[in-house]
């Protein structure tokens, strides 16, 4: 009797299956949230690029961004005289509506002044 070993005639691949997400068709345009010193000395007002949003409309109106979107990307830009207390509150709002990463922008960087803060769409 003669024993042969088996032999397996090709290797193993893995092929990668087609992803179901969608991607995106047009680059995203950056989102900032904005917190600008108010004329009464209370709450700082809030802009979503240019629009205005009350505090407590925030993380709604952030979820509904950031929803369809596949980078979950903002940047928090706050006058130099905002009390840190409500940088610190809008950014812990925006990672409650789904905001994965936060950059922080100064009134002064050259990024703040080439970025498009278009209109919002719907």
């Amino acid at each position: 009797m003669v024993v042969l070993p088996q032999h397996h005639r090709g290797e193993f691949a893995e092929i990668p299956l087609p992803s179901h997400q969608p991607k995106p068709t047009e680059p995203e345009h950056p989102i900032v949230l904005q917190l600008l010193v108010s004329s009464d000395g209370t709450l700082p007002t809030l802009k979503i690029n240019s629009q205005a949003v009350a505090w407590e409309d925030l993380e709604g109106r952030l979820k509904e961004i950031f929803q369809p979107r596949f980078e979950r990307v903002a940047f928090l830009k706050g006058d130099p005289e905002v009390d840190f207390q409500y940088v610190a509150d809008a950014l812990d709002i925006a990672r409650q509506a789904g905001v994965d990463r936060i950059g922080l922008m100064d009134a002064d960087s050259a990024e703040t002044k080439d970025m498009n803060m278009g209109e919002l769409k719907r």
